[in-house]
């Protein structure tokens, strides 16, 4: 039988829950590298993509962060957050 959360993870694909950067240290890349290096690991273990989740679309949330950095709404929302995936090129192709 299907696990109880198997309804909150996208199939293949790695799962990332609560990812955040003090606001002190934002806007000079270090999300940016940090989440690339998540990417690499997850990339490494054959995922063929990364499914995370933010808060609401509040003025200064991690919405646009995402955006910019190749995710997408999945038009989901996990316990409340609305749930983002980012597949890698060449998954299709695994």
């Amino acid at each position: 039988p299907p696990s109880v959360l198997s309804h909150h993870f996208q199939k293949g694909c790695a799962y990332l829950w609560h990812f955040m950067l003090d606001k002190a240290a934002q806007g000079r890349g270090l999300g940016r590298i940090a989440l690339a290096q998540v990417e690499s690991h997850v990339r490494r273990c054959a995922a063929i993509g990364l499914s995370l989740t933010t808060g609401d679309q509040k003025a200064g949330n991690a919405l646009p962060f995402y955006s910019a950095q190749g995710y997408v709404p999945t038009g989901r929302r996990i316990e409340g957050e609305i749930e983002l995936i980012k597949t890698f090129a060449g998954a299709a192709d695994a």
